[in-house]
């Protein structure tokens, strides 16, 4: 999930992804919305790209 791919799909913002990323390899135990946003990217990755 690299800011750049993040950028040039356009379809999230690309700070706030990596808010998430940062939040919750840090601070908290709740994957779950990280989860879904991999599991978009390797979807998109193999779909969509």
């Amino acid at each position: 999930m690299s800011p750049g791919r993040i950028k040039r799909r356009g379809l999230f913002d690309a700070a706030k992804v990596e808010e998430i990323i940062t939040a919750r390899t840090e601070y908290q135990q709740d994957y779950s919305d990280l989860l879904a946003l991999l599991t978009f990217e390797l979807w998109s990755q193999q779909w969509a790209d």
